[in-house]
């Protein structure tokens, strides 16, 4: 196997939603840590802090390790010699991209062709482009 793709569809909000009371007993204080200040709003608890850069990794970041398992346990690529960005959309300061694309290549593993892997987040259903030319 050459190339393998692996789609992540997961929701990838934009904008910060108007500010509210951080619901009892959340301690807002403790939850922000060591990140810049912010007021609570649903944008970011309980689940959607993921796509926040001061507290999560994106939808890649956070899912694309679950999703790129079975890859990794079958094809065994080792460590990949490039990773390139493909395209993104979206995204700020302050958030991830709401959707992107991204393609690692890795030498051959054993007894194996070279392979190249895309990844795609947020749920894209037009066609993957497979380089940059």
């Amino acid at each position: 196997m050459d190339v393998v793709h692996v789609e992540l569809r997961l929701r990838a909000d934009t904008g910060r939603p108007d500010s509210k009371p951080a619901p009892a007993p959340l301690h807002w204080d403790e939850w922000i840590g060591t990140a810049p200040y912010r007021d609570f709003h649903d944008g970011l608890h309980p689940v959607a802090w993921r796509g926040w850069r001061d507290f999560g990794t994106g939808n890649l970041g956070d899912f694309g390790c679950h999703m790129l398992d079975g890859v990794v346990w079958s094809l065994k690529p080792g460590h990949a010699s490039t990773v390139t960005a493909l395209e993104m959309v979206g995204g700020s300061d302050e958030r991830f991209p709401r959707y992107e694309v991204i393609a690692g290549s890795s030498p051959p593993a054993k007894a194996s062709r070279p392979s190249r892997c895309t990844g795609t987040a947020a749920g894209r259903r037009t066609p993957i482009p497979t380089s940059r030319t």
